[in-house]
């Protein structure tokens, strides 16, 4: 493996999980990614209690960190998954 391509998550400064970027998707995941896009794009998204009806690349970086952070809370392993892989 050429560098480094794991992505830490820290939540409350406490490490939460390792994420291997190098790891490819499984089909599954990956429509579910093109799914997540789709809508942020179509629909927009809820940020810090607003909508926002085109959100810009970082607007969706937080709104999927924000939902990592949830998963993480709620023990959904998946779906934290998924959201490092967005990231």
């Amino acid at each position: 493996m050429t560098g480094n391509n794991t992505l830490g998550v820290l939540l409350n400064g406490i490490a939460q999980l390792e994420y291997d970027r190098n790891k490819p998707l499984p089909a599954h995941q990956a429509a579910y990614l093109e799914k997540m896009d789709r809508k942020m794009r179509e629909e927009g998204i809820d940020l810090d209690g607003e909508h926002i009806r085109t959100p810009s690349p970082e607007q969706c970086a937080q709104f999927v960190a924000a939902n990592l952070a949830s998963a993480i809370t709620h023990d959904e392993e998946a779906v934290a998954a998924a959201m490092c892989s967005w990231l």
